[in-house]
């Protein structure tokens, strides 16, 4: 299963977790509204990789209040997605 959605950023944007928690996760959140007439935030797992955007303190607080949010490790040479046409 491949990401439920991709937000594309606007050429010669930076993401900061400013831009994050209002453009993405709003996005993220309206399409799980209009796919699933049940929708439940506690049910929608995010994997994130350390990106400063990420770990931004305004996404934290969000993120730890509306989903869940799965455990990555650090630097984990196994998850890098960049790798995965190799296999």
């Amino acid at each position: 299963m491949g990401p439920a959605i991709q937000i594309p950023v606007p050429k010669g944007r930076t993401v900061t977790g400013k831009f994050y928690k209002n453009v993405v996760l709003r996005k993220l959140k309206n399409y799980y509204k209009s796919r699933r007439p049940n929708y439940r935030t506690k049910y929608v797992r995010l994997l994130h990789d350390n990106a400063p955007a990420h770990k931004a303190r305004i996404v934290t607080d969000i993120l730890e209040s509306e989903v869940t949010v799965l455990t990555h490790p650090p630097y984990s040479p196994d998850l890098a997605p960049c790798d995965y046409f190799l296999f």
